[in-house]
C-alpha cells in the first residue's frame, strides 16, 4: 500500500493555507486551533506546560506536512504521472 500516492494530505484545519498564510483572519483561526489542541491534552490529564509543548509539536508536524504537500493543480499533474 502506498500511503498518500493517490490521495491528498488531510489536515485538521481543513486546508493547507490555514497553516501557511499569515493574514489576520488565518492567524486568528490558527490561534483558536492551537488553544483547542492544547485543551485536548489538558483534558487527558496532561499538565498545562506539557500540554503547550505537545500542542507545539502537533502544529509543527502538521505545518511540515502542509509545506511538503502540493497544491491541487500540481497534485493532479503528479497523479497523472504516477498512474501512467
Amino acid at each position: 500500500m502506498r500511503l498518500g500516492a493517490n490521495q491528498p494530505a488531510v489536515w485538521q484545519l481543513g486546508e493547507r493555507d490555514y497553516y501557511l498564510e499569515n493574514d489576520p483572519e488565518t492567524r486568528k483561526i490558527r490561534e483558536a486551533y492551537r488553544a483547542y489542541v492544547k485543551q485536548l491534552f489538558v483534558m487527558t490529564g496532561t499538565p498545562e506546560a506539557e500540554a503547550a509543548q505537545k500542542m507545539e509539536q502537533v502544529l509543527n508536524i502538521e505545518t511540515c506536512i502542509a509545506k511538503a504537500s502540493c497544491l491541487p493543480p500540481s497534485c493532479a499533474t503528479w497523479k497523472a504521472i504516477i498512474t501512467r
